[in-house]
């Protein structure tokens, strides 16, 4: 297994970033998706409604993820889709989760809401919340185009959302490069509703996994 060892915490209201060790939480939960649903569980009130500041949006890796047997992520959040806004986690693909490891998170951790319209950036150890009026009402393939000529870098893996999200629309969905999507839950509107139009993320620190020769051993088995 292969944990990039760091879990990024950003309040987008107080405009402050934090970040943890994944350590803690590996011993008892083996997947990414066990230690969103633990966070998530511990830190939402109950009666917390999908579109409230308080609601977290979360990118959880697992320990495959940005090796050779997984490139998969998910995002996390309460469902504006139905009356109880239940929590829902949808999976995407693309090389944006594995980015995320190599930047070294194995979890993004979001709450509150933004004064206006942001995106946040991502480049290993430097993360930025940087203004993003320029870019609300674009699509988003044209949002991906602008972020990356403004970062000098097409490399930068990037997930947002378009108008459908900013306008809080129900089924609303977050999409990565040219067909990856959260297409299911309406989490393309939680992600409005926190005023967050793109997350762009570059990662080069690489993983490490713990016996490489075993996992080869392994890559070769299950192929």
């Amino acid at each position: 297994m292969s944990w990039a060892g760091t879990i990024l915490r950003v309040d987008l209201t107080k405009g402050k970033m934090e970040k943890e060790p994944t350590a803690p939480y590996v011993k008892d939960y083996i997947g990414g998706a066990l230690i969103g649903s633990r966070i998530f569980g511990e830190e939402v009130p109950p009666d917390t409604r999908a579109y409230d500041p308080k609601n977290l949006l979360m990118f959880n890796t697992g320990p495959l993820t940005g090796t050779l047997l997984g490139n998969r992520g998910e995002f996390a959040s309460k469902t504006p889709e139905r009356t109880n806004n239940p929590y829902v986690h949808v999976g995407i693909g693309g090389q944006f989760p594995s980015e995320v490891k190599f930047a070294g998170y194995d979890h993004i951790v979001i709450k509150g809401k933004a004064k206006g319209p942001v995106y946040l950036f991502i480049n290993n150890d430097n993360v930025e919340i940087r203004d993003a009026k320029h870019l609300w009402g674009l699509d988003t393939w044209e949002t991906q185009r602008r972020i990356k000529k403004e970062l000098g870098d097409p490399d930068v893996q990037i997930a947002c959302i378009g108008p459908a999200g900013e306008n809080l629309v129900v089924y609303a969905l977050i999409m990565h490069d040219i067909n990856n999507t959260v297409s299911r839950k309406g989490l393309g509107a939680v992600m409005g509703s926190k005023n967050l139009k793109a997350v762009a993320v570059r990662g080069t620190k690489g993983l490490k996994v713990a016996d490489p020769k075993a996992f080869l051993a392994l890559y070769d088995e299950f192929f």
